[in-house]
């Protein structure tokens, strides 16, 4: 299924040879050139419908691509130089795929390629092929290399375009892909990231199978919703700090140095406020005791020394628990003869005692004086 066969593998005189079916369509290469717009289809001068139009050429394209390297794979076989100008395009317009040079089976542990021994397209690897690692490189190292040729047959470019290969796998390794819509604003927001979820750098980041990154393509052309998501504030944070580890590593260390900074000013400014009011809760401890013992006059003085933003509750109940209202005159028992209000004031008695002193007595001021002597009354008649 879309894959070039071999036909015949042999030796004539010396001379190792393969034969395989001829395919005269060009290559998706190709194909790429004749679907992309020379601006990448920025400008207005296309109809939206045209470029909408190549768009889905190109994904119906890449569908047939991928299905045919998820077969490669469960055949146990790694393409590992995926490419447009490996993939035919045959008379009918069918894209198959060719140049199985550099593939290996996926369980294959061979050493006849060394470790850290490049093998591929510079602007196709994946990260993992970019290091080197290809004892460890799984089917997602192809899906790497479609979302390159997607990327490619949306915008025009590859996602990195540094001037050397050396330059192009530095970039493969250290930067991410520039998003899709930024090179052109009118590519499909879910083309973008099904794209953007091929080329992750992680290869569990991928889609699990060539044959899912051909579902999700599916799903895009019939307008229903892709299984891919873009990736999220943690994520990018984490794509941030693998692509500049030091700058990560020093926004670290100022984090813990201001997070230190803010908690000692933090307990300093606690220790200084429950120092600083120590003094008012003794002092409100002592107003207290004042008013258990009835010296309103004390406990007064004490509560009024405090600025208004240092009352609380307690405050305000021991300032009304302190008001004249809430003055009590005590005098032994027996002691009064008569009680009465001072006539033209509504805060003060008169009070006749068995001695026969009449005191006045000021509620608003809790204090009493001698206003005048009668005679003493008969004890008979003492309160």
């Amino acid at each position: 299924p879309n894959i070039v066969p071999i036909y015949e593998v042999g030796e004539d005189e010396g001379q190792y040879f393969f034969s395989m079916r001829l395919v005269t369509g060009g290559s998706l290469a190709d194909r790429f050139d004749e679907l992309a717009f020379a601006d990448g289809g920025k400008t207005t001068t296309h109809a939206s419908s045209g470029f909408r139009e190549r768009q889905t050429a190109s994904v119906k394209l890449l569908i047939k691509v991928a299905r045919a390297v998820h077969y490669a794979h469960q055949q146990g076989i790694l393409h590992r130089d995926l490419k447009p100008a490996n993939i035919l395009i045959d008379r009918h317009g069918q894209p198959q795929i060719s140049d199985f040079g550099l593939a290996k089976r996926v369980e294959e542990d061979t050493h006849l390629t060394a470790s850290g021994q490049l093998l591929g397209s510079p602007a196709y690897m994946s990260p993992e092929q970019a290091e080197g690692k290809n004892h460890e490189l799984t089917p997602a190292a192809d899906t790497y290399a479609i979302g390159v040729m997607l990327y490619q047959a949306l915008t025009g470019r590859i996602p990195f375009d540094g001037d050397s290969p050396m330059a192009l796998l530095q970039e493969t390794l250290t930067k991410e892909p520039k998003p899709l819509r930024k090179r052109n604003p009118r590519i499909d927001r879910d083309l973008e990231t099904i794209t953007l979820c091929c080329l992750e750098k992680s290869p569990s980041d991928r889609y699990a199978s060539a044959e899912a990154l051909a579902v999700d393509l599916e799903n895009w052309l019939d307008g229903r919703p892709i299984q891919a998501k873009p990736p999220g504030f943690i994520r990018r944070m984490v794509k941030w700090t693998r692509r500049k580890p030091a700058i990560a590593a020093m926004a670290l260390l100022s984090l813990i140095a201001i997070s230190v900074i803010v908690g000692l000013d933090w307990r300093h400014q606690r220790e200084q406020s429950h120092l600083a009011r120590a003094p008012y809760a003794r002092e409100i401890r002592l107003a207290n005791e004042h008013i258990l013992q009835h010296r309103m006059d004390e406990a007064r003085a004490i509560l009024e020394k405090h600025a208004p933003d240092q009352r609380e509750f307690a405050w305000h109940l021991l300032w009304k628990q302190s008001a004249p209202e809430y003055q009590s005159l005590t005098l032994a028992p027996g002691s009064i003869h008569a009680l009465s209000a001072a006539r033209g004031t509504t805060n003060e008695l008169l009070i006749q005692m068995h001695t026969g002193d009449v005191k006045r007595w000021t509620l608003t001021e809790a204090s009493s004086e001698t206003a005048f002597t009668l005679g003493k009354p008969p004890l008979s008649e003492t309160l």
